[in-house]
């Protein structure tokens, strides 16, 4: 029985509290009722109408958000939009993705990372089993396996689906003896898993990404240490069915970036400010500032970690290479300081990097020209980002919330006062993970961080932690065996989510914000839903035994 439902009845019973029980005030009460549980609080509120206006008063409702989340209950630290703490307790106990509902073994070796369609409909997982697998996100079962071996990989680490769903995007570990850096991004045709388009990258730690609905960037550095950042189209079907794949064309130069004392661009993403948000200000000295300070490895990990470089070192080894990195960062600043005004903006490269240390430890973020023929400016220089921003810290992922109002980053924290003197020995890192929130429009940190997750790897080896956002959550994974889910606008930890290695990445659903999966290296995929969709489905089940019986 519902707890309104409960309450109409005791209206029609007119029913009195029993015995001594009516001779306790109601602030006697009150103060007894703080101490229990949630669900026993509820089940006080059947005993007497008072017993139910007690149990529904809104201060020990913020005090039990407090006990149970860590939130301070003043009624300014509500939720925009939200009327009570007990509607705020219900609505984050009864949908945050926290409960087990499937566990998905099909993949032979680590699953390194999973991602949904923007439709929700399907999800996909890469592995060092080297497939790419691909589920239906309804019944989770596996709808298509493509061995990567036959296109000479060593394993698949990264995913994504194109802005309409029709294509899928795969970065991968090349399997050639000749170069053990080099990698490959795929695109196939989810119609038919035709290949459409094949673009060699090296390092193989940069991932391709989505710049549009048919085109896509790429990564590499050339002979003379230079991050080149390339735009490719996909294949096309002619009339007759053939499929015409581009591979391995050069493309479209984008940007070039100098590698700094070893460190390039890694963990690419493109960002759109929405309509009703503020685009990011002409560069100055004030978005420079840095960002908030925040407070055992597995063997055969894979080497595409952030903590190593694949890039040669040996130009980049002394604290003369240091000085000079911190001399042309402030150089750059002042010269973004100068510049006041720049063209209208609508999508922003986003990306790591760093100029002190090869691990990654600032934020980039770059304006992408609108027209095709500005993509070839500056080919004889390089380019230089219209915004860093520092971490003081090693970052390790890096996720945009669903309107890209919000970047999330993954970091773990370099001592308090530390000064890096040589780019190949980077500062020893936390083993505490903060996922630090900072509003991308105006690119300063809100404030909030999420905490509670770790990881033991030294800042030689550490490697990618993935993480992401929905529209009321945010979820990573951990070297500690867990994933995590928090409240975003609490930053309340709401629950761990057991396995038994590392969890390398977390995706929630898009249109569906209360499923979750996690991917381990314990090789499992597991399926989380909110309370309130498991009961939903055990409804739906017994429904259909219904039906059959």
């Amino acid at each position: 029985m519902s707890n309104d439902a409960a309450a109409c009845s005791m209206e029609e019973d007119k029913e009195e509290e029993p015995g001594i029980l009516s001779l306790l005030p109601d602030s006697l009460l009150l103060q007894i009722l703080s101490h229990l549980e949630p669900q026993h609080l509820l089940a006080a509120g059947l005993v007497s109408r008072r017993w139910l206006a007690v149990s529904r008063d809104e201060w020990l409702w913020g005090r039990l958000f407090h006990r149970c989340y860590g939130v301070q209950p003043q009624r300014e630290n509500l939720k925009p939009g939200a009327t009570s703490w007990l509607c705020e307790f219900q609505r984050v106990y009864e949908t945050a993705p926290c409960v087990e509902a499937d566990v998905l073994m099909e993949h032979m070796d680590e699953v390194l990372h999973v991602a949904f369609s923007h439709d929700g409909t399907r999800f996909t997982s890469c592995s060092k089993d080297c497939t790419i697998k691909l589920w239906r996100s309804d019944d989770c079962n596996l709808e298509h396996t493509e061995d990567m071996c036959s296109y000479d990989w060593k394993y698949t680490q990264f995913s994504q689906f194109n802005s309409c769903d029709t294509l899928l995007l795969v970065s991968g570990v090349s399997a050639s003896p000749y170069n053990p850096s080099a990698g490959d991004v795929l695109v196939f045709s989810l119609d038919d898993f035709s290949m459409l388009a094949q673009v060699d990258t090296e390092p193989y730690d940069i991932f391709g990404c989505w710049l549009g609905r048919d085109t896509f960037m790429s990564g590499f550095i050339n002979h003379h240490d230079m991050f080149c950042l390339h735009v490719h189209g996909t294949g096309e079907v002619d009339t007759g069915g053939n499929v015409h794949a581009n591979q391995n064309q050069q493309g479209h130069r984008l940007f070039k970036f100098a590698c700094s004392n070893g460190s390039y661009p890694r963990m690419l993403m493109v960002a759109t400010p929405g309509e009703g948000q503020p685009k990011p200000p002409p560069p100055s000295s004030g978005t420079a500032a840095s960002a908030a300070k925040g407070p055992s490895a597995s063997s055969g990990r894979p080497s595409w970690l952030l903590g190593g470089s694949l890039l040669r070192r040996d130009h980049y080894t002394s604290k003369a290479a240091a000085a000079a990195a911190v001399v042309r960062r402030r150089k750059h600043q002042h010269a973004m300081s100068n510049e006041r005004r720049l063209p209208p903006r609508e999508r922003f490269l986003v990306y790591g990097t760093g100029d002190l240390t090869y691990a990654s430890h600032q934020i980039g973020v770059k304006q992408i020209p609108t027209q095709p023929h500005e993509y070839v400016k500056r080919v004889d220089g390089h380019h230089a980002p219209d915004h860093m921003l520092e971490l003081h810290g090693q970052i390790i992922g890096m996720a945009l919330s669903p309107d890209h109002r919000f970047l999330y980053v993954n970091c773990r924290a370099w001592p308090a006062g530390c000064v890096v003197t040589e780019p190949t020995e980077p500062p020893a890192i936390s083993r505490d993970i903060d996922t630090r929130e900072l509003e991308l429009p105006t690119l300063r940190p809100t404030g909030r961080s999420f905490r509670g997750h770790h990881a033991f790897t030294a800042e030689h080896n550490c490697f990618f932690i993935f993480l992401n956002s929905s529209e009321d959550f945010l979820a990573s994974g951990a070297e500690d065996h867990h994933g995590y889910v928090w409240e975003r606008h609490y930053a309340a930890l709401l629950g761990r989510l057991p396995h038994s290695d590392v969890v390398n990445c977390v995706a929630f659903n898009p249109a569906d914000q209360e499923m979750l999966i996690s991917a381990s290296d314990d090789r499992n995929i597991k399926v989380w839903r909110s309370r309130r969709a498991m009961r939903r489905l055990r409804l739906q089940q017994q429904q259909e035994l219904a039906v059959q019986s």
